[in-house]
């Protein structure tokens, strides 16, 4: 039986025209759908187009393996009647060439479905609009050719599923993890391709967690190029697909400074990000900057485009528009800046807030600060710091200047300090060939045509011009790091005391205004080699001048790979959360979220001191959830001890032994009333919550309790009740109810070891475990202490070593303040030990002796 598979496409498109060779990922829509549909099964493979757009189709067709057949225009049935004719096929899987996010594991899974059931027509239901294909019998099509409508001429499939006295068709209701028909991933408009190209991006980025830098750019920032064309991921597979269209529904909003005098750089950065993922720029209606028309312009599609592929707007929006709000402002204000750019406070209640090299005071309020330009001398500590994503020219000179002729003066797009007239003039005076780019003539500067300086506008992406000059003068920022690798001599003029800081603790040669003189000027141009990196004198050039991290990187393509875009897109699908044991959030009281201050920051999280409660609290992750499945228990498990968590059960079951004894000794306290009485009445109940593969509640039942578990991992529930024994349930305990899974209400104990920190709400989770609780019960938990040895004289390597699924970080001090809200009395705080080897330079003897190691609560 010879299957073939055919995609349809055609150039003239009515809502879109030209919609197959509209860029995605570095290649043209139809391609992604050819890419994807290769790895569904069959014999051959058909691009099915009209002779109208066969010339510009059939070599994206021969490229990806797929013969092109050409038949009517309009009649779409009849071009799929002629092409089974012609190749013999006995079955068609066929999908449309607006669909670049099919699901091809669906599409496979039709082949077998089709011939259990021996249908002539068969599909799927329920997956995304654009993810779906379709399989039909080819004999049946040709039968259903005579007596089709004109409706049937132009889809094809319901020349079938349409005439059910005559063929059997099936729509089968997809399986859950493809049942998603709220979502659309079909490119039909404007908005559409939009959206396609926001989804393509977080695709490109997801997975980047550990190192969320390291994907590429799907459009090069200002200065597009073939290379960069960001789709070796493609095609993507389905449950990706789902969950990035989670993602995508909500844009990203970028939020650049537009205060005058504070250049134009932070303009062009949210234009490249906005554009690359499909997202708003927030321009309020008094921009203080002059040439505002010009910088708004997409890097990728130009001013000539047809499509818009970022919306500008002149307010922020309602709180969940966004998934994320990207400030790029130089300096946030708490509660608004004079150009009209709402401040910290309220941008942080509309949704996560990510800072791109921010120096203010504010920082609190950000999810995320990204440091991008190196800024030694800000004290605050970034998520991230990341200078690859300068993104660095390509054409360089081939050595280091030996004499300056060729001059570029730069200071900004608006030049607030008014050094470009008096640079440019100067170094023109000493016989230097100038050019000046100077947007507006700074008050009190005299600019004559006459001039020997040449005084240009803004230059599309300068950086690849910087290589013709010897010398390029400019302030700190990208154009000072662009010529630096770009191997031009560079001298900085010193725009502001922290500028001038940074200029100098990088290397840079920086001037201040009273020491621009001919003298000065004149001993640079004879001696180029002052300017120089003072710590390279006697080393080769080698673009540095950059950072401790990057300088003396001899090639600076490696430095340049980063990707802003998809950096901010892996942001994106980020999560915040409140403190799991408040919830303050804005608007809570007088609370706001950014007031709780900031423990530590790490590229994949942040960590916040919850100021009403004082709980350490994972305040913003990267995306990936942790799934407590087999693998985690025995590979994950397996890497960090060293054998699997069976093979670990032994010790574990001991270990749960001692802590039976101690919930005994608990229990027959005289201060826990009706101890005694319960001992009379039957076995007293226990339920442990998180049980894994039951260890404990083995434990519990050797020392004569009548144990309960709840786990969320099916497997290890079932290892508790086919091979232990004992009565457990799989739930989320959220969703827990006793009473149906074990048909009793309240327990004498209730247990969590090493579970309470996974959850990132614990109201419900503690109201549940106070509830299910009998008068004088006992609640015990063990948890990682963050007063221990680690947390004490290290607490950056606690935090950085806790797992990103650990939201919670409990001090046994604040314990009985905390709990004491559940109605709890805290009994007894028992510590478990710490791990001396993280402190050789210590002293072990000397704490080992004492007692509040790497305790557990």
């Amino acid at each position: 039986m010879t299957t073939i598979l055919a995609v349809q496409s055609r150039i003239d498109s009515t809502r879109l025209p030209g919609k197959a060779l509209l860029p995605l990922a570095g290649e043209p829509i139809l391609a992604r759908v050819l890419q994807s549909m290769k790895l569904v099964p069959a014999d051959r493979y058909f691009l099915a187009t009209d002779p109208g757009s066969a010339e510009r189709l059939a070599p994206i067709a021969e490229q990806w393996g797929f013969e092109c057949f050409i038949g009517p225009r309009d009649d779409v049935l009849e071009r799929f009647c002629l092409l089974i004719q012609e190749s013999g096929a006995d079955r068609v899987i066929r999908a449309t060439g607006d669909n670049p996010f099919l699901f091809h594991e669906a599409a496979a899974a039709l082949i077998p479905e089709f011939e259990r059931r021996r249908c002539d027509y068969i599909t799927w239901k329920g997956l995304p609009h654009g993810s779906g294909v379709e399989l039909f019998s080819a004999a049946s099509l040709l039968k259903a050719r005579a007596a089709a409508s004109s409706y049937d001429q132009e889809h094809v499939g319901p020349a079938l599923y349409n005439h059910p006295d005559i063929f059997r068709s099936l729509m089968l209701e997809a399986p859950p993890q493809w049942n998603f028909p709220c979502f659309r991933t079909t490119i039909d408009t404007p908005e559409d391709y939009r959206q396609a190209v926001r989804l393509a991006s977080i695709l490109n980025s997801e997975g980047q967690s550990s190192a969320p830098c390291s994907s590429e750019l799907l459009r090069d920032q200002l200065c597009p190029s073939p290379e960069n064309s960001s789709g070796r991921d493609f095609p993507f597979s389905a449950d990706r697909i789902v969950r990035a269209c989670g993602i995508r529904s909500r844009p990203v909003l970028c939020v650049p400074s537009v205060v005058q005098g504070r250049g134009t750089g932070h303009i062009r950065r949210c234009v490249s990000i906005a554009s690359a993922l499909g997202g708003d720029i927030l321009i309020p209606e008094n921009s203080g900057i002059s040439n505002i028309a010009e910088l708004l312009v997409s890097p990728a599609l130009g001013d000539t485009a047809l499509l818009e592929d970022f919306r500008i707007r002149n307010t922020p929006g309602r709180a969940g528009e966004y998934s994320l709000i990207v400030a790029d402002l130089f300096s946030m204000e708490r509660d608004g800046d004079r150009a009209g750019v709402p401040g910290a406070r309220e941008l942080s209640s509309l949704a996560p807030l990510a800072a791109l090299d921010e120096g203010g005071k504010f920082h609190c309020y950000c999810d995320y600060l990204a440091d991008i330009i190196p800024s030694s001398e800000i004290s605050r500590r970034a998520n991230s710091v990341n200078p690859g994503f300068i993104t660095l020219p390509r054409n360089r000179r081939e050595a280091f200047p030996a004499r300056i002729d060729r001059v570029l003066v730069v200071i900004g797009g608006e030049d607030p300090a008014g050094f470009t007239v008096p640079a440019a003039l100067t170094f023109a005076s000493l016989g230097c060939d100038v050019d000046a780019i100077l947007n507006a003539v700074p008050p009190g500067a005299s600019v004559s045509s006459a001039s020997p300086v040449r005084w240009l506008k803004e230059v599309p992406c300068l950086r690849e011009k910087l290589a013709e000059y010897d010398l390029v003068v400019t302030h700190y920022g990208f154009t000072a790091f662009e010529a630096a690798a770009a191997n031009c001599a560079v001298l900085l003029l010193a725009t502001t005391p922290l500028h001038e800081k940074l200029s100098r603790s990088l290397g840079f040669t920086v001037l201040r205004p009273r020491d621009m003189s001919p003298k000065v000027f004149s001993g640079f141009i004879e001696e180029p080699r002052k300017l120089l990196p003072a710590e390279h004198d006697t080393a080769p050039h080698s673009g540095a001048a950059l950072s401790p991290d990057i300088r003396g990187a001899k090639a600076a393509d490696t430095i340049s790979a980063g990707n802003l875009a998809g950096f901010i897109a892996s942001l994106a699908a980020g999560k915040r959360i409140l403190c799991p044991l408040c919830g303050l959030g804005t608007g809570a009281g007088n609370h706001t979220f950014g007031e709780d201050p900031v423990e530590a920051r790490f590229p994949d999280r942040t960590i916040r001191r919850c100021r009403r409660c004082g709980m350490l609290y994972l305040s913003w992750v990267q995306q990936g959830d942790t799934e407590y499945n087999t693998a985690y228990f025995f590979e994950e498990y397996k890497k960090q001890y060293g054998k699997t968590y069976l093979e670990d059960f032994d010790s574990i079951k001991e270990q749960g032994l001692r802590r039976m004894g101690y919930i005994e000794s608990a229990l027959g306290s005289p201060r826990q009333a009706g101890a005694e009485k319960r001992r009379r009445n039957g076995k007293p109940a226990l339920l442990d919550i998180g049980c894994a593969y039951g260890p404990f509640l083995s434990a519990a039942a050797e020392y004569g309790w009548e144990p309960y578990g709840t786990d969320i991992s099916p497997e290890a529930v079932r290892y508790v009740t086919d091979t232990l024994h004992l009565p457990a349930s799989v739930s989320e305990f959220a969703e827990f109810d006793p009473a149906s899974a074990f048909g009793r209400l309240t327990f004498d104990a209730v247990t969590m070891w090493y579970v309470i920190e996974h959850f990132d709400n614990l109201v419900p989770v503690l109201d549940k475990i106070s509830s299910m609780l009998k008068t004088g019960g006992i609640f015990a938990f063990s948890t990682p202490s963050a007063s221990g040895v680690t947390g004490r004289f290290s607490a950056e390597t606690f935090f950085r070593e806790s797992p990103r699924d650990h939201f919670t970080l409990w001090q046994p001090e604040k314990t009985a303040r905390i709990l004491k809200r559940w109605g709890f009395a805290r009994y007894r705080i028992l510590s478990t030990g710490h791990h001396a080897e993280r402190f050789p330079k210590k002293g072990r003897g000397s704490l080992l002796r004492r007692t509040f190691g790497d305790g557990k609560t």
